[in-house]
């Protein structure tokens, strides 16, 4: 079973506001399809405890996320980072909105974890020689991706 935790913002509400069309109710519905997606994917997954799923929404419908757990298969990592193609995103302007959703996996909800950055956005931090905003790894990373 699927259990939010937590979603947590990841740029200050004046960076995201601007950005996202719809404001608010937007990225709500979006975030509704979001769970309802994880909720029928674990319904009768084996799988237990805390994840963090990082989600980037860009313009041109541009969506990416990152899964990130202790024990986490590559085959659930795949299949999760792929739900980013299955809920429409909201439309964005000018540059990505980015967040996060903690939740947990299981017969029972565990107990609220901390938050854990994707290894893929911990090596663009480490490369870059100083400190990166949340918008700098995203967009070095999607750069990178072409």
């Amino acid at each position: 079973m699927f259990h939010l935790q937590n979603v947590t913002l990841l740029q200050p509400e004046e960076v995201m506001e601007p950005r996202l069309s719809g404001g608010s109710d937007a990225l709500s519905a979006y975030l509704k399809g979001v769970q309802d997606v994880l909720t029928s994917h674990y319904a009768t997954s084996e799988n237990t405890g805390a994840r963090s799923l990082i989600i980037a929404i860009g313009p041109n419908a541009r969506c990416q996320f990152w899964l990130v757990a202790d024990s986490l298969s590559p085959e659930e990592k795949v299949v999760v980072q792929d739900f980013s193609r299955l809920v429409q995103p909201p439309a964005i302007h000018e540059g990505p909105v980015i967040l996060a959703l903690s939740y947990s996996v299981g017969a029972e909800p565990i107990p609220p974890q901390e938050l854990t950055m994707p290894t893929e956005w911990l090596a663009v931090a480490d490369s870059a020689g100083g400190p990166l905003s949340v918008d700098d790894i995203v967009l070095k990373l999607w750069a990178s991706a072409g």
